[in-house]
């Protein structure tokens, strides 16, 4: 989706009403919060503001040492938290489509800054009514819910207090799944919203881009224990050993180190 072309199109500056309508002649089926998204990534390019959006001035010319640069400086993140969401899904006349509830938050900060990384991972159950609950296939997460379930105001409350201090926030198939339903379940509860100036990063899109393998490949438990990986585990001295598939603090463990893989083999190219 490129916004900006848009924005260059309207002479560099639009309301955030007509940029979602010309959005959709391309993506009818665009959220205005997935336009927030959208405006968040593109937040080197794009300035918004209030109800309108306008084009940044071209960058400035950075110095290196003795030698002059003319690009953009690539945003340095040094404190990153990797989230995962377990949801259940219902289907109601009024959602046909399915609706998704949250049950499990699992967040990991990671990153170059070390005292950053050293905190303990974030691990909740949120409550479910009865129903919901009762939907969950595995009987030792209905009893997890049951148990250890709490408010969901006070779980999401706790989440942003984690975040706060971010750089960037990664989530696998973030854009299409958890960040939108963080979004929406932070507003419904709490009235509020996961800071602007904290970056998204869309870990399924990295992986991707890193290793074009074929589609189903690129399941998070899978990708990062192929053999492809192996020599980066080693050097990286990851050990993954009782990290389970669909835990969300395991999950999010995980893609932290997806991201650490990545960056490992970029380095080599």
């Amino acid at each position: 989706m490129d916004l900006v072309a848009i924005v260059v199109a309207h002479g560099g500056s639009i309301e955030k009403r007509d940029l979602l309508s010309a959005a959709r002649d391309e993506y009818p089926d665009l959220t205005a919060g997935q336009l927030d998204a959208e405006l968040e990534l593109a937040e080197a390019r794009l300035l918004a503001e209030g109800d309108s959006v306008q084009l940044r001035q071209p960058p400035a010319t950075l110095s290196v040492g003795s030698e002059s640069v003319g690009r953009a400086a690539r945003p340095s993140f040094t404190r990153l938290v990797a989230v995962d969401l377990e949801t259940v899904l219902r289907f109601t006349r009024e959602r046909p489509e399915g609706e998704r509830t949250i049950f499990q938050v699992g967040a990991v900060r990671f990153g170059s800054d070390a005292e950053w990384s050293s905190s303990p991972s974030f691990d909740r159950y949120l409550w479910l009514p009865d129903e919901l609950r009762e939907r969950l296939v595995k009987p030792e997460l209905r009893e997890a819910v049951e148990v250890s379930g709490e408010e969901p105001a006070v779980v999401l409350q706790d989440l942003i207090e984690y975040l706060d201090g971010a750089d960037a926030i990664v989530a696998y198939n973030g854009r299409s799944f958890d960040f939108p339903l963080l979004d929406d379940a932070i507003t419904k509860h709490l009235q509020s919203k996961i800071s602007p100036h904290i970056r998204r990063i869309d870990g399924l899109y990295v992986a991707v881009s890193v290793w074009p393998v074929p589609p189903r490949a690129h399941k998070l438990s899978h990708l990062i224990t192929s053999e492809r990986l192996a020599a980066i585990r080693e050097r990286l001295e990851i050990d993954l050993t009782g990290l389970q598939a669909h835990k969300a603090a395991d999950d999010s463990r995980m893609l932290a180190e997806l991201m650490r893989f990545a960056a490992a083999e970029i380095g080599d190219w």
